[in-house]
């Protein structure tokens, strides 16, 4: 059952990065309050809205609200589900525009939604569409407060922070403005692609991209100990991770911050 935590309702539909890997979808992530619907990024695990029980989060007729963190393919493939999932829906997305990525959002779901990669572009969308833009700082969505923080990334990409509550930080490298960022949110998203040994393997290749674009277990579990964040939730793992791998990085990122859980498809999150 999906858990609704005080006027939230919060459920992953997607925690790997990259690829889809075993039983995990690429990065989605659900938010229902009694106003809205919003969804941070919307990898692969957007299809999960199909079958249930996330299905049961489109209920009713609430405004839907789409968070781009940047527009990799692993985070946006799912816009070109929405004819199908959305249908006769009113959905808006947002993503990190111009001023942040050098293009608006709209050209860059456009490009990816056009022929000959996709026979419709999102402007035909069966459904009542609006593509804007989100800015660096404090953001009015639906009546809700959403900051953005610009992240270094092999393209950027923005943190996201919904009503202080919940904060949605992937792809990027560790980074000290990321704790202030997220101080005090009650549930940080956080990716952590490297366990201890990646990071040690990234560190002896000289100019490793890796070390650039994301990050490692120690650096995150040290982000949310200085955020004092609620519960941390590991999210974008490492579709080259076993189960078993993914469980020793779990271990090794509550050494330094107790209140971590390992992200896993439709799985629902609480606050203490």
């Amino acid at each position: 059952m999906l858990a609704r935590l005080q006027n939230y309702e919060v459920v992953a539909l997607g925690t790997a990065g990259w690829i889809p890997a075993g039983t995990r979808e690429t990065n989605c992530l659900a938010v229902k309050t009694g106003d809205a619907l919003f969804f941070f990024d919307v990898g692969t695990g957007l299809r999960r809205l199909m079958v249930d029980p996330a299905r049961n989060l489109l209920d009713g007729e609430l405004p839907i609200y789409v968070f781009l963190s940047h527009f990799h393919l692993d985070h946006v493939i799912g816009v070109s589900f929405f004819p199908l999932i959305f249908r006769h829906r009113t959905v808006t997305i947002l993503g990190p525009g111009k001023e942040i990525s050098g293009c608006t959002t709209a050209e860059a779901l456009t490009q990816l939604c056009s022929r000959p990669l996709f026979p419709s572009t999102p402007d035909r969308f069966p459904l009542n569409l609006t593509i804007g833009d989100l800015h660096a700082g404090e953001n009015e969505v639906g009546g809700h407060l959403v900051r953005t923080i610009r992240q270094r990334h092999a393209d950027p990409s923005v943190g996201i922070r919904l009503d202080e509550t919940i904060c949605y930080v992937t792809d990027t490298a560790c980074a000290e403005q990321t704790a202030t960022f997220a101080k005090d949110a009650e549930l940080l998203f956080h990716e952590c692609w490297l366990d201890r040994a990646g990071h040690r393997e990234a560190l002896q290749e000289p100019g490793s991209p890796v070390l650039e674009t994301h990050c490692h277990v120690d650096g995150v579990s040290s982000i949310a100990t200085q955020a004092g964040a609620g519960k941390l939730v590991l999210i974008h793992l490492n579709p080259v991770y076993d189960a078993l791998r993914l469980e020793a990085m779990l271990r090794e990122a509550r050494e330094g911050f107790p209140e971590t859980v390992l992200g896993h498809d439709l799985q629902s999150y609480s606050v203490h």
